[in-house]
């Protein structure tokens, strides 16, 4: 990455928070810079903040790569447990249901024999 090109006015930030460039010393590598948040006035090494800056940078693309990457793992996880679910059912309504044996019942149908008249 190429080292950044400070301009007085502009704001940048650093770990530390928010500045904005007061005064540029291209020959000593410097800049006299003002804090956003409590107004505190520094002089800093260009050349570390560039590299700070980018290095921030980068922390937030693999930042951004790691939650779409896990985005993406939960994604293929999900699928994977609908893949199989679907399977799952597939496979159970293919069986046929197995039937259920009892023993029968049978009729016996009785006769009615004439009755015998009594003597």
């Amino acid at each position: 990455m190429p080292e950044i090109e400070f301009q007085v006015g502009k704001t940048y930030s650093n770990r530390i928070g928010e500045y904005k460039v007061l005064e540029i010393d291209r020959s000593a590598g410097r800049m006299e810079v003002c804090f956003l948040e409590g107004g505190e006035h520094k002089s800093l090494d260009m050349t570390i903040q560039s590299r700070i800056c980018q290095n921030m940078v980068l922390d937030a693309r693999r930042a951004e790569n790691a939650r779409l990457e896990e985005e993406a793992s939960q994604a293929k996880a999900t699928k994977a447990t609908t893949k199989a679910k679907a399977a799952s059912k597939k496979t159970t309504a293919k069986k046929p249901a197995a039937k259920k044996t009892t023993p029968r019942k049978t009729s016996a149908k009785k006769t009615a024999e004439p009755a015998t008249p009594a003597v």
